[in-house]
């Protein structure tokens, strides 16, 4: 087993690394991974920009179809 991490820093990429490694055997097993993961990706950040500064901004399910409208244009 090799060295533990010595100092916040080296423990931060440490568990960088771990977090790559797990990521991708997770890819090696289920290429549609990436697709679902961006998809949830996505749906988060709708969800967090839904309630930004602005109080009158859109619910989720209005920032979400926004964001499908726009993958659309982009396809």
């Amino acid at each position: 087993m090799g060295r533990k991490p010595q100092n916040s820093a080296n423990l931060a990429a440490f568990l960088h690394i771990i977090d790559t490694s797990r990521l991708l055997g997770i890819l090696r097993g289920d290429k549609t991974a990436i697709i679902h993961a961006s998809s949830k990706a996505e749906q988060a950040f709708n969800y967090m920009i839904a309630f930004g500064a602005d109080p009158a901004a859109a619910s989720p399910s209005e920032a979400s179809a926004e964001g499908d409208e726009l993958l659309a244009e982009a396809a």
